[in-house]
């Protein structure tokens, strides 16, 4: 088994293979996992050593009943939070890093039909390589899209 850490951020070859949420994000079920009968036996123990108290059982059963939707509640809430964070990995499509250049560099980009003169303003480091493009239009608009590296020619006025 891996080392702690990794085991209970989801970071571990065992989590890897067979996770639904893949995000690098704690995974609160686990620590709930070991930490409940840890809290239930010390509790236990602090309620017997409670000579005076008497609970019915009603009380028990709402105690337990308590316990058990705090547990419920703080799961699915630790699993929507992956989810989400999953998601918003996906999202960004494999684009962890923007490196965004202080100057634009001219370039062309390949459309079929003619080639339009685009100015690249950043990187991305998907896969395949993209480029952050910004076109101008014949009445001086500006929009910017992703291209892959390949329909880019750098350095070309």
């Amino acid at each position: 088994m891996t080392n702690l850490w990794e085991f209970f951020t989801n970071k571990s070859e065992e989590a890897k293979g067979d996770a639904v949420v893949e995000g690098n994000a704690f995974s609160l079920t686990k620590v709930l996992v070991v930490l409940v009968p840890v809290v239930t036996s010390v509790g236990t123990w602090a309620v017997n050593q409670l000579r005076e108290v008497e609970f019915s059982s009603g009380q028990i059963t709402a105690m337990v009943i308590a316990v058990i939707a705090f547990v419920a509640v703080a799961v699915a809430a630790d699993v929507l939070a992956r989810a989400v964070a999953t998601s918003a990995e996906r999202m960004a499509g494999g684009r962890l890093h923007v490196v965004n250049l202080k100057t634009p560099i001219q370039g062309r980009l390949e459309n079929t039909g003619r080639d339009e003169k685009v100015s690249v303003i950043a990187i991305a480091d998907a896969d395949p390589l993209e480029y952050l493009v910004l076109h101008t239009g014949s009445d001086g608009s500006r929009t910017a899209t992703l291209e892959p590296f390949d329909k880019v020619e750098l350095g070309v006025n």
